[in-house]
C-alpha cells in the first residue's frame, strides 16, 4: 500500500466516526432536540469532497474541523 493510500484510509476511518456523530445529530433535528445548521451542512460537504484534496503529506490537522455540535455525539 502507498503511503497516499495509507493516507486515504485513514481518512475514510476517521470519517467514518465521524459521520456517524453527525446521523444522530440529524435524528435529534428530526425529533426536535436540535436545529438546523447551515455551517454543520458545509462541513458535511466538505468531509464528503476531502477525499479529492489528500496527499501524502496529510494530516489529521488538515481535516475540516468538526462542529461543537457534532463532538457531542462522538
Amino acid at each position: 500500500m502507498t503511503k497516499l493510500e495509507q493516507k486515504q484510509l485513514s481518512f475514510r476511518k476517521y470519517r467514518e466516526r465521524q459521520f456517524r456523530a453527525f446521523d444522530l445529530w440529524e435524528k435529534a433535528i428530526v425529533r426536535g432536540r436540535e436545529t438546523d445548521n447551515t455551517n454543520v451542512m458545509a462541513w458535511y460537504q466538505a468531509m464528503k469532497d476531502f477525499p479529492t484534496l489528500i496527499t501524502e503529506n496529510t494530516t489529521v490537522e488538515n481535516y475540516p474541523i468538526t462542529p461543537e455540535v457534532i463532538k457531542k455525539y462522538l
